[in-house]
């Protein structure tokens, strides 16, 4: 039961404090004084949170770097990476000096066209994401004031998972925007990085006149690119350790001389991954750890979903081994992350997180203690 115990106490101090921002500072609005009018008493805390999927895998400085480089959401929250680079490019007078009679339409017969996808997103391979969403998309660019017509194969290739696309006669206008003209979708169960883009057989119709009907300058480039998104999961080998700071908390309680308070609280969890917490650290003003102070670790808390997150019951006691708990100006939380199961599928969203439900605060012995107000 003591499992239970001193660990989410931090945990729900955290949360009492409202620490939902990036240096988990306590914000403006706490009202931390409740009055105990007889020896027990139990005080309604309310909901507060979350902790964010990005604050939990931020916490951890290597995999930070590479999410901050790489992470953008969609309209929805889901997280995913990008990458786009021109793999092709042409200059349409420097063309026009291999076409045999300028004033006739030229048949432009391309080399084979490779490109090796170099998403950064491969990296976080490395630390057990998944990319259950994969969409790639090339473009051309036509610098002519007139339309040509394209003619070919195109493939991506993700692992042993080849896809092609066969072009008869695609228009291509004219204009200063590219136009899309293969899109790959790779099915949800690929987890494999699309690693290649080919175009094989290629063939451009272009009208009489390149020279004359060509724009200027940068405009006057064929540029084919492309563009590779990915949603990010995680997946069965995603795990690490790190630590949380709770910074700021001023809970100015030692004048109280309280000896014991017991925390009750539902906890919500919509992440796709279990948490074990291995120690929580009450920091003094020094910014030392309070030998006077001991935290019982090894709580796991499942993971859950947006749709159905899990829930678990949990009542904590805070104690001082000598005295009285002293005021508590910072915190920090070693905790371990490991994939729940059949995460894999299930894209990180930013508003996944840790939320506490129905929280009351039971104390004892005659003292006034910190509280939540919206």
């Amino acid at each position: 039961m003591r499992k239970s115990i001193l660990i989410l106490s931090i945990l729900a101090l955290l949360l009492v404090c409202g620490c939902t921002h990036k240096e988990y500072d306590a914000p403006e609005g706490v009202n931390r004084e409740m009055t105990l009018f007889g020896e027990e008493i139990s005080i309604p805390v309310g909901s507060v949170g979350p902790i964010t999927v990005e604050d939990l895998i931020s916490s951890n400085p290597t995999i930070s770097s590479l999410i901050n480089q790489l992470m953008k959401e969609d309209s929805q929250g889901n997280m995913y990476a990008e990458c786009e680079e021109e793999f092709f490019k042409q200059n349409a007078f420097e063309l026009s000096y291999k076409i045999p009679d300028i004033s006739q339409p030229y048949h432009w017969e391309l080399e084979d066209q490779y490109a090796s996808i170099s998403s950064p997103a491969s990296l976080l391979k490395m630390f057990g994401f998944k990319f259950p969403k994969q969409y790639l998309a090339v473009t051309l660019r036509n610098p002519l004031r007139a339309s040509i017509k394209l003619n070919g194969l195109s493939r991506a290739e993700a692992g042993n998972y080849v896809k092609e696309i066969k072009f008869e006669d695609f228009l291509i206008p004219s204009g200063y925007s590219a136009t899309t003209i293969a899109e790959f979708t790779i099915p949800d169960n690929i987890m494999d990085m699309i690693d290649a883009v080919q175009f094989k057989t290629i063939t451009l119709d272009l009208p009489a006149n390149v020279p004359g009907i060509s724009r200027e300058g940068d405009a006057a480039q064929f540029v084919l690119k492309y563009r590779h998104t990915s949603q990010m999961a995680v997946g069965s080998t995603f795990s690490f350790s790190s630590e949380l700071p709770l910074n700021n908390l001023n809970l100015n309680i030692g004048k109280y001389k309280l000896r014991k308070g017991t925390l009750s609280f539902n906890l919500e969890s919509s992440l796709p991954f279990d948490i074990t917490i291995k120690s929580v650290k009450v920091m003094n003003e020094k910014s030392e750890v309070n030998p006077n102070i001991v935290v019982t670790p090894d709580i796991t808390l499942p993971g859950g979903t947006l749709e159905k997150p899990s829930v678990t019951p949990v009542n904590v006691t805070i104690e001082a081994t000598e005295g009285a708990i002293p005021d508590i100006k910072s915190i920090r939380i070693a905790f371990a992350i490991k994939s729940a199961e059949g995460a894999g599928t299930t894209p990180l969203n930013s508003n996944m997180g840790i939320s506490f439900k129905s929280a009351s605060a039971t104390l004892r012995g005659g003292v006034t203690i910190f509280g939540h107000e919206k």
